[in-house]
């Protein structure tokens, strides 16, 4: 019942409207899907900041019983949930690191928002360290997926785990040299301020950890003279 535009501003920010009435403004706007949800048209439009290793949040309009038009976010800029459509309703499923738990939210038309069940990372039931193939490993975060290398890291960092994997997650393949694996990261647009490093020693069945602080003080993982000298001699100019 109306037109959906997007356009490019001198500022490069993009603007969503529908018929001329502005509803959302940001570097990176892009009409996702327009499904039927439980009888009514909903429009799917990723909203945000764009950058590295940073998604867009999810706008969603459709027109209410009196022709209304209404809006619902769902999800803020670099740490939306993917949205999964059903026949009668919609799925926020929000991706985890490890370490992190989250609410899974359920949306429909009639009723709006709701918390639909609870989720925890969890990984791959049936592995472990006898399962761990280090050839096969494209990033350093897919290394927890590994119920042997979660328990380890689950054991030297308690609370702290995903704060500190959180410094992995913009990362590029790993370093593999023997049972030694090695690989540097950095948190989302703060690269440089506090950047993680990870060693896995298959062969030791132990991982060791790095990241450096903001007051440019570098926490270790265990503590620093407990690091094998193969393991840190593999520590990145600046740890």
């Amino acid at each position: 019942g109306g037109v959906l535009t997007i356009t490019e501003t001198e500022d490069m920010d993009r603007v969503l409207a529908f018929d001329g009435q502005e509803l959302a403004r940001d570097y990176f706007v892009h009409i996702d899907q327009i499904a039927d949800v439980a009888g009514t048209e909903v429009a799917f439009v990723s909203v945000g900041p764009g950058g590295n290793a940073c998604s867009p949040g999810t706008l969603m309009l459709w027109k209410d019983a009196d022709g209304r038009l209404q809006t619902q976010k769902a999800g803020e800029e670099c740490d939306a949930p993917t949205v999964a459509v059903s026949d009668y309703g919609v799925f926020f499923i929000r991706y985890l690191l490890p370490g992190e738990s989250a609410d899974m939210m359920f949306w429909s038309p009639d009723e709006g928002m709701k918390t639909f069940a609870a989720t925890t990372y969890t990984p791959e039931p049936g592995t472990g360290w006898e399962t761990l193939d280090l050839d096969k490993i494209g990033h350093p975060i897919d290394l927890f997926r590994n119920a042997g290398i979660y328990a380890a890291a689950q054991k030297l960092l308690g609370d702290e785990l995903s704060t500190v994997v959180t410094s992995l997650v913009v990362s590029g393949e790993p370093d593999l040299s023997g049972s030694l694996l090695s690989a540097r990261g950095c948190v989302p647009h703060a690269c440089g301020s506090a950047d993680g490093f990870i060693v896995v020693d298959k062969a030791a069945k132990a991982i060791f950890i790095a990241q450096m602080g903001e007051d440019g003080v570098t926490r270790f993982w265990p503590d620093r003279a407990r690091w094998p000298d193969a393991a840190a001699a593999l520590l990145p100019q600046g740890f």
